[in-house]
């Protein structure tokens, strides 16, 4: 308790300190004061870069030893080093999510769709195995499935499930880099 009330205390410190007297940007001071709060809270550095459209972001955490971790997001465009042997089903991709250290990289992504859970199951199961991939955990319950595979040094979590009137597969991909 007594390191949250500092952490707070610090945090409206550094927000007064950034916002009195300064000709800075409101975007800013926020990125200024979210970097000094998660230094604060971590004890590393921190970058924080969101690109002027707001469509695009990233977060950057600098441990001690200099080791880098990497989070970032965009819409709805896959990187460009997304392995081509992962089935990907048709859709508008959605929410996509990087987290980039030395040790690899993980994407995650959605997409809806107006296919039944069992179709997308199926082709999803098809598809994967085509491309040489070793089926791990694969579930199915009514109204949800979730499916692993690994290959190589990667591997892949696909998850299924009814969100309103929609089918809604969600992407988890892992590799080294």
């Amino acid at each position: 308790m007594k390191k949250i009330n500092v952490i707070i205390l610090s945090s409206i410190f550094l927000f007064a300190l950034v916002a009195c007297g300064s000709e800075k940007t409101e975007e800013e001071k926020a990125k200024e004061l979210t970097e000094n709060i998660v230094k604060n809270i971590t004890g590393n550095d921190v970058d924080i870069d969101i690109n002027e459209d707001g469509e695009t972001g990233s977060v950057t955490i600098k441990g001690k030893d200099g080791e880098e971790v990497t989070f970032s997001g965009s819409k709805n465009e896959l990187p460009d080093d997304f392995p081509s042997d992962v089935y990907v089903i048709d859709g508008d991709i959605e929410g996509v999510g990087n987290v980039v250290s030395p040790k690899g990289k993980m994407i995650t992504f959605g997409i809806n769709s107006d296919k039944s859970i069992s179709d997308l199951k199926d082709k999803i199961e098809k598809e994967m195995k085509s491309e040489g991939w070793k089926a791990g955990m694969n579930m199915k319950v009514p109204e949800a499935a979730m499916l692993n595979y690994t290959k190589g040094e990667k591997s892949v979590t696909i998850t299924i499930g009814k969100e309103d009137d929609k089918t809604v597969v969600s992407y988890m991909v892992a590799f080294k880099k």
